[in-house]
């Protein structure tokens, strides 16, 4: 009986999700339609719309007078807040002009009815089999694709992998010497537990990594509002090594290529003067739920820090400041709008709705919502123009050695697409910009900059108030391009594959992690993991921000770009980046833990979800 009312039940949401589809895809038509026949109608009565002035830097335009007129009546609109999220940057309110487009809302509203359908399947799983296994978690993927996660997160080469090639491939360190080692393990000459090299050794040949997530620690238990239970977020440390020797039998099987190489945990310590947990320990629970310590606080940091901090956030300067200090015709503003687009009525969505109390962040991340903006706010002060490009801060952290670390996918792929935007913007400047007296006479690029880099205003630090050559401003135009399509899709989309997937990277641990002398169970486990509707909160909300992709790294709008030489470049610039997604799938079937989140058919040009 009550299987044949699961059955019934399914089958009725699935119909209505099929309604809802429906109906979505009638009001696109119908948009379509509209659209089209207005186009008609004004073509049969003669109107034509005014053609776009074409593109020029002010100091050849034909009217200044009236080009600074216009840019000042635009300021008005454009006015910097300090105070919504002190001390950064923001937008007082968004003008009409920012607003999401019709299409836009009509594409991603069917997306999202589709998530909502498919989540539905997921909640009257839980209602019939309440999860009393990890495997439990696998059948809420009814209608919802399985995320790549699903049969490989609980291996240590799949959490290791996690570190180069999952949702935050931001966090991991080069340990150059035995004194950055983040906890005591034997002496320097020791050997690594399960492998023929000394920790010395390891350190030598750069090859010993670490995580730390101890600048968390402000995060105190909080107490879920609904569940009327604590939620914590711990934070651990953890040591990595890179392997080439496949001790493991297992490991050889999994990996299935000699030499191969692998990123591997070696021991982690959840808090200071904590036992230190390896992959010998004698409790293997102990092990899984100390690897669990490390992703609960990996999510925290990715969501807060290189998530909305460090793409959302610190690009709403060089977007609101465009609009300030440049003519809509300037050839930089053409350049930025397309990866501007969307971004600041975006932000104010995330700041009116996904960061107030009550909404997702207050409701699934470990700490209270006045801790989740601590992060944010600390997350600001650390971030700058200069020290977090996109190669810069992979070297700041040890990264960029090929020899010493041979597989680091969002390194090798990220780079792949940070030089065909440099490509691209390197031609399109140099078009505009004859020579560096052409950008230093530009009082509008000259404004740009000096009012990022002013504290009254942009705040952005590392930002030369003045720009002189060509070649700094390809610089600053490559990192703002790449830091909107490729770093944010980076971080986005991949949520998906790690964070849908509950036990691989819960947002909070729901009982402290501590050492027992009795052995854990699964029931430990179960425990330490989110209740049901924080899970199913968790999946609606990752689903619902990975499901859309507006348009596509390189592709333009039809009046975006009206110039045939520029639209040489843009053509050659999709050509790039066809090699760069060959390339990356080329080199996918010779990794075990294939990576698609720096694919240029799965970027966006910008921070439009």
């Amino acid at each position: 009986m009550e299987q044949n009312r699961g059955a019934l039940l399914e089958q009725q949401i699935i119909d209505e999700h099929q309604r809802t589809v429906d109906a979505a895809m009638n009001q696109i038509a119908q948009h379509e339609a509209a659209q089209e026949a207005k186009r008609k109608d004004e073509e049969s009565r003669g109107i034509f719309h005014k053609k776009k002035p074409d593109p020029s830097l002010p100091q050849n335009d034909s009217d200044p007078k009236a080009r600074k007129a216009a840019i000042k009546e635009t300021r008005y609109k454009y006015k910097y807040n300090h105070d919504y999220l002190s001390p950064l940057p923001m937008l007082e309110s968004v003008p009409k002009e920012e607003a999401f487009s019709t299409k836009y809302k009509l594409g991603r509203g069917l997306k999202t009815a589709k998530v909502f359908g498919d989540v539905k399947l997921a909640k009257l799983e839980k209602v019939l089999n309440p999860p009393k296994s990890l495997e439990s978690f696998e059948h809420l993927f009814q209608l919802l694709p399985n995320p790549t996660t699903l049969n490989t997160w609980r291996t240590d080469a799949a959490f290791g992998e996690q570190r180069l090639s999952g949702a935050n491939p931001m966090k991991l360190t080069t340990i150059a010497t035995w004194s950055q080692m983040p906890f005591k393990l034997g002496s320097k000459s020791t050997k690594i537990p399960g492998y023929n090299t000394t920790y010395e050794d390891a350190i030598k040949q750069g090859r010993l990594f670490y995580v730390d997530y101890s600048d968390l620690s402000f995060v105190s238990p909080v107490m879920d509002s609904n569940d009327k239970m604590l939620k914590y977020l711990p934070v651990p440390k953890a040591v990595f090594f890179w392997s080439t020797e496949h001790s493991h039998a297992w490991t050889k099987q999994l990996m299935g290529h000699a030499n191969h190489g692998q990123l591997m945990p070696v021991a982690i310590q959840v808090k200071p003067d904590d036992p230190i947990y390896t992959p010998q320990s004698p409790d293997p629970i102990d092990w899984m739920m100390a690897k669990m310590c490390v992703q609960v606080a990996d999510s925290n940091h990715h969501e807060m820090g290189p998530h909305l901090c460090h793409t959302h956030f610190v690009m709403a300067p060089f977007a609101i400041s465009m609009a300030r200090q440049m003519a809509e015709n300037h050839p930089v503003s053409l350049l930025l709008k397309p990866h501007f687009r969307f971004l600041l009525v975006n932000n104010e969505a995330g700041r009116t709705s996904l960061i107030q109390p009550h909404g997702p962040v207050d409701n699934l991340l470990a700490g209270s919502i006045e801790d989740s903006h601590k992060i944010i706010t600390n997350e600001y002060k650390l971030w700058s123009i200069k020290e977090f490009s996109f190669m810069k801060h992979i070297k700041n952290r040890g990264l960029d050695d090929t020899e010493a670390l041979p597989h680091y996918p969002y390194r090798d792929d990220g780079l792949l697409i940070w030089n065909a935007i440099s490509k691209f913007i390197s031609k399109y400047i140099k078009y505009y910009y004859k020579n560096n007296a052409a950008v230093k006479e530009d009082i509008e690029l000259q404004a740009w900059a000096a009012e990022l880099a002013d504290e009254q205003y942009g705040r952005v630090k590392d930002m030369p108030a003045q720009i002189k050559t060509r070649i700094q401003l390809i610089d600053l135009l490559t990192n703002l391009l790449f830091t909107c399509s490729g770093q944010h899709s980076a971080v986005n989309f991949s949520q998906y594959d790690y964070m849908a997937n509950l036990p691989n990277m819960p947002l909070a641990a729901y009982c402290p992690f501590e050492q027992t002398e009795a052995p854990k169970t699964i029931d430990d486990v179960i425990n330490f993991l989110p209740k049901e509707r924080i899970s199913l909160m968790q999946l609606e909300v990752v689903s619902a921000l990975t499901v859309y992709h507006y348009d596509r790294l390189g592709f333009y709008n039809k009046h975006d770009f009206e110039d045939d030489t520029v639209l040489s470049f843009i053509k050659d610039f999709q050509q790039e980046l066809d090699l760069a997604e060959h390339q990356i799938n080329l080199r996918n079937t010779a990794r075990d833990f294939p990576y698609k989140f720096l694919k240029p058919s799965e970027i966006l040009n910008s921070i439009s979800i």
